[in-house]
């Protein structure tokens, strides 16, 4: 009975250890896209969450202005999403614990809601400005780092239920490893576009 449980809660997976990720990514994406959406749009309803969140988002524009905290700024970025990325991989190694299921899809979500509150609330603290910073700076640089996690996502969702059904040897762990090692790089490469992108667009945010 607990096996079978666990076979509904994961939908475990018989066939080979990739099948169906692309399925499952788009998914995923469709999901994300939504809960960003919802986020942002979620300011213009309620003035209590939104004022606070203009305030700080103000502040952090200020802050980061020059080239110094431009590059704190960045470097924390880039090491927060590496550490999503591990502990989305520490939850895939707890496929027979529904925390482990439970925590990949809490992270995707609060990633989500967070990347909607960030563009929303630039939009209220700068205008029309704030629209442009979206569209140059924080939108692609959340199509990287929403890739990434939407990847370790995937993969984390996807090893739980190939565990579940049938056990991870090595060579499925090399190959969902290389999953976690795609998604790093494109959160690399979120930082170095955020270097070139979001610096001297912070400054202008502040003119």
């Amino acid at each position: 009975m607990a096996g079978r449980r666990s076979g509904i809660l994961f939908r475990a997976n018989t066939g080979p250890p990739l099948k169906g990720l692309r399925r499952l990514v788009l998914r995923f994406t469709v999901a994300y896209a939504a809960v960003t959406v919802i986020a942002a749009v979620s300011l213009a309803f309620f003035p209590k969450l939104s004022s606070p969140l203009i305030q700080v988002t103000q502040a952090a524009v200020q802050s980061v202005s020059g080239s110094q905290g431009a590059s704190w700024w960045q470097t924390t970025d880039v090491v927060e999403g590496l550490l999503l990325l591990l502990l989305m991989w520490v939850a895939s190694e707890l496929p027979r614990f529904p925390v482990g299921f439970l925590l990949t899809h809490a992270i995707w979500i609060v990633r989500a809601a967070v990347a909607g509150l960030g563009l929303g609330a630039t939009i209220g603290a700068f205008g029309w400005r704030g629209a442009v910073f979206d569209l140059l700076a924080l939108g692609p640089w959340n199509i990287l780092t929403g890739g990434a996690v939407l990847l370790g996502t995937a993969a984390s969702v996807q090893l739980n239920r190939f565990a579940v059904s049938r056990g991870a040897s090595p060579a499925v762990s090399w190959a969902f490893g290389a999953l976690y090692v795609a998604a790093g790089l494109l959160i690399l490469a979120s930082g170095f576009l955020e270097s070139r992108t979001a610096a001297p667009l912070t400054r202008w945010l502040n003119l």
